[in-house]
């Protein structure tokens, strides 16, 4: 899974992603934001690749709406950056996706959600509950 701790950036997949926001500007990232939190239609499978993706995407309109939710970590730092100089906020319709991706991502449907019930580790839905927290 390429994983090594709950966060949203904790994976392989989410900090490549992130890792393109580096020298982004407001439209470039926005299109990735938008591009990440879209899965598809209720029902169809989603990849842990995808979902680990839009969990990240999900963090990062959190930050938008919240920067000094921002967290010390250099997992995510492209992304961190993107949202400290980009001069853009979360609308309603960018957090209403973010919240619609973390419902898919904890599905039944999910890949992710499927590998994270196999660890009986509490702590990724934990930080998913932080992270829907921003988004209210």
């Amino acid at each position: 899974m390429g994983t090594w701790g709950a966060g949203p950036f904790d994976n392989d997949d989410a900090g490549d992603w992130a890792f393109d926001f580096e020298g982004a500007d407001a439209a470039t990232g926005l299109t990735r934001l938008r591009d990440a939190l879209d899965l598809g239609a209720p029902g169809e499978a989603v990849e842990a690749p995808e979902g680990a993706e839009a969990v990240a995407a999900a963090a990062v309109v959190g930050w938008l709406a919240d920067p000094g939710s921002i967290p010390e970590s250099g997992y995510g730092e492209d992304a961190a950056g993107w949202v400290r100089s980009a001069g853009v906020s979360a609308d309603a319709d960018l957090k209403a996706a973010a919240r619609a991706a973390l419902e898919r991502v904890r599905s039944e449907d999910s890949e992710l959600a499927e590998l994270w019930d196999e660890t009986d580790d509490s702590s990724w839905g934990q930080s998913l509950d932080e992270i829907a927290a921003r988004l209210r």
